[in-house]
């Protein structure tokens, strides 16, 4: 469309007061009819040049700008306060108009505002809070829910509105409650302390304030308002215990009553019960106390049931010192209330004597140092002559034995066997609680403390159980020190007893095979069983002997030699050392029967009391069975040929003749030539064969670097004895 150029808005309000004019006139002619206007309205609305909503009867035209003067004209009207729906009625425009201008009068302007349908502005409201002030002046209070129910107002819209007026538009004192509140004048408020303080000044005794408010039928949270400045600023005279509901009021001349009584009753009696102060009204006694008698450093010691004033306090210190200086004990509970325990009896000793560091105290009774020490002196016999009992009676074998002992149980003891040189010491397992345990000390202490309470005999039995315990375990040790030597002896008897019979058993065996060569050949293995076996027996007992009379004996027994010998047997007795030189000469013979005499002699009951046995027949065969075991295995690791010839010569010797065999190398062509009837002749020849190849190799040895051929010859030999060397372990291990 083409839309005209216009000068300025002069003209065009000329052109509307023009065309007002001819409208208005009586005239047709220039006149336009009310279709034409119709259609000219319809048609400038259709463009967007001009806005206009209609009427419901539609019969008028109203501009957006007119709706919101008349919508404003409307509030005015009605006092501040108008409905939307009747609104929409009394300007005969649709709802939905209506609506849209008050959201948009909401938006530009703060004085309106939409509440529940209702549009309100601000005049309305400071209306409501002058006719609020004006009940309030009138009445002296007003309840905010009722005003929300007269105005017709949401609750906390009006009390938010209330809240804002308050000292300008409203004049009082705003008391918030949950589902609304109640205003009240300064002159109400007066009224009500005053009421609250002439009921509370005749109280005289602790009063709950719930039935103070329900008695006077005051409002509970202005009485606790009114209450609380009342005792703040002193009006009242008095302190809130509790809080709430159980909240109560004690006046001030009760507890100057309250105070006056306790502090004749501590006077004259020395204490204040916990339980007599509960009967008189006080909740928390422990508090009283320390509020009104220990606050400004009193002298009185609380305890758990009751305080202790200065003259008890005075009487159990005297008591106690007194005990001190006489070295005895005294029981403290007569002095103390009834009220008093134990505890208390502890807690007041301690406060009384924080220096100390230990109390004995036993239940009430108060017991010296040096009443403890004199019962411990009391039980030195009778320590001394139970360890002795269980000395006789357990025979402890070492002092490790006593340490060990206190320390297991009946369930822990486990039964085993004993070794045949140990029968003579018989052992068990001490119970110390059947020696020194509680009753028993407890037996004690009433013989020598006759009269004397149990508590007492009970303390004392338990102060001193651990440490007689203790005693006892070193009166035990002390009569162990007295034996211990001789158990030890025994332990090494026992040992050497061991040793010397094995040497013993082997020796006897070996003796069998001596019958099997001729005399010259049992001479030379004779010499050697008493170089090697005889003489570590012999060397063995002589140093047990040595130690056996207080003398050094060397460590390793086996590396005495004949001279040494002789020096060491020079420093043992007479009796003994005869016996000694006498087995000392048989090493030097060269019979073994003689050695057999003369070592049997010297182990009898006259000097080291060891019983040499002869060897049954099952023990023979076991030592025959583990000695070739021994020797099959090192005849499997041997590579060195002489030794290996030596091992499977003894091994076959012994497997053929049921016997033992200790011989020398050299006297191994000897045991070859007794096999000779006892193996096959293929084996016996194998034998015969690497014994002519090792004395070959000794022999090329010997002449070693004369010549190249010799040293060619030594080769060859030591090559067919390593190649021979498994043929000859053969022949041992066929009878493994």
């Amino acid at each position: 469309r083409i839309v005209p150029k216009m000068a300025n808005w002069e003209e065009v309000r000329l052109l509307a007061a023009s065309f007002q004019q001819i409208q208005s006139s009586s005239s047709t002619f220039h006149k336009l009819s009310e279709r034409n206007c119709i259609e000219l309205i319809t048609k400038l609305s259709d463009m967007k040049l001009l806005e206009v909503m209609y009427t419901l009867d539609g019969r008028e035209y109203v501009t957006p700008e007119c709706l919101e003067a008349e919508i404003r004209r409307e509030v005015n009207a009605h006092k501040g306060r108008v409905n939307i729906v009747n609104l929409h009625q009394i300007l005969n425009i649709d709802l939905s108009y209506v609506e849209a201008k008050v959201s948009d009068i909401l938006k530009c302007d703060k004085d309106f505002l939409l509440l529940q349908g209702d549009l309100i502005n601000r005049s309305y409201m400071d209306r409501v809070c002058e006719e609020i002030n004006d009940k309030l002046q009138v009445s002296g209070q007003v309840v905010i829910t009722e005003l929300s129910r007269e105005f017709r107002l949401p609750l906390d819209f009006i009390n938010q509105s209330i809240k804002a007026a308050m000292g300008t538009i409203i004049f009082g004192h705003l008391e918030e409650r949950e589902g609304g509140g109640v205003i009240y004048t300064e002159a109400y408020v007066s009224r009500y302390k005053s009421r609250i303080r002439g009921h509370l000044s005749a109280v005289t005794k602790p009063t709950d304030l719930s039935s103070v408010v329900s008695s006077g039928h005051y409002s509970s949270k202005l009485f606790q308002s009114v209450f609380n400045q009342l005792v703040g600023s002193g009006d009242l005279c008095g302190v809130i215990h509790g809080r709430g509901e159980k909240a109560s009021f004690i006046p001030a001349i009760y507890t100057n009553m309250q105070i006056h009584w306790l502090n004749s009753f501590l006077s004259s009696n020395g204490y204040l019960a916990f339980d007599s102060l509960t009967r008189l009204g006080v909740e928390n006694p422990k508090d009283f106390i320390i509020q009104n008698y220990m606050k400004d450093g009193g002298d009185v010691v609380l305890l758990n049931s009751c305080c202790i004033g200065s003259s008890i306090q005075t009487e159990v210190e005297a008591a106690i010192e007194e005990t001190d200086a006489t070295n005895n004990w005294v029981d403290i509970e007569p002095f103390l209330p009834p009220s008093c325990t134990h505890l208390d009896t502890s807690l007041l000793l301690k406060q009384l004597f924080k220096d100390r560091k230990n109390i004995l105290l036993f239940g009430s009774i108060y017991v010296s140092d040096n009443f403890i020490h004199s019962c411990y002196k009391m039980f030195d016999t009778v320590i001394k002559d139970k360890a002795k009992k269980a000395w006789e009676r357990h025979k402890f074998h070492t002092r490790e034995d006593i340490d060990v002992a206190p320390m297991r149980t009946a369930g822990n003891e486990k039964k085993g066997k004993r070794s045949r040189q140990a029968r003579q010491i018989e052992y068990s397992e001490p119970d110390f609680r059947s020696y020194v345990n509680r009753d028993k000390i407890k037996e004690v202490l009433e013989e020598n403390l006759m009269d004397s309470p149990e508590q007492l005999i009970s303390g004392v039995a338990e102060k001193l159980e651990r440490s007689l315990q203790d005693l006892f375990v070193k009166e035990v040790k002390a009569v162990s020190d007295t034996t211990s030597s001789t158990i030890q002896q025994r332990k090494q008897h026992s040992k050497v007893q061991e040793k010397i019979q094995g040497l013993w058993n082997i020796l006897q065996l070996c003796e069998k095979s001596l019958r099997l060569f001729s005399d010259d050949v049992n001479v030379q293995i004779s010499k050697h069983l008493l170089r090697t076996v005889c003489s570590v027996m012999t060397n063995t007992v002589l140093v047990c002997l040595l130690e056996d009379n207080g003398f050094k004996a060397p460590c390793e027994d086996e590396e005495i030699d004949n001279e040494e010998r002789v020096l060491l047997t020079s420093k043992l007795p007479r009796a003994i050392k005869v016996s000694v030189m006498e087995v000392n000469t048989s090493l030097n013979g060269k019979n073994i029967s003689a050695f057999f005499q003369k070592f049997e002699a010297l182990c009898s009951k006259d000097f080291c009391e060891f019983v040499m046995k002869k060897v049954d027949r099952k023990k023979e065969r076991q030592l025959i069975f583990n000695h070739q075991k021994s020797i099959l295995e090192n005849i499997r690791t041997e590579r060195e040929p002489s030794m290996a010839l030596h091992l499977v010569t003894i091994f076959l010797f012994q497997q053929y003749t049921n016997t033992l065999l200790d011989v020398p190398g050299r006297i191994i062509p000897r045991v070859i030539d007794v096999l000779c009837s006892h193996m096959k002749r293929d084996d016996h020849m194998k034998l015969l064969q690497y014994q002519k190849l090792i004395v070959e190799q000794m022999n090329f040895i010997k002449d070693r670097g004369s010549s190249v051929e010799i040293q060619q010859s030594e080769c060859a030999a030591y090559t067919q004895l390593m190649e021979l060397l498994d043929e000859l372990k053969r022949i041992a291990l066929n009878f493994s």
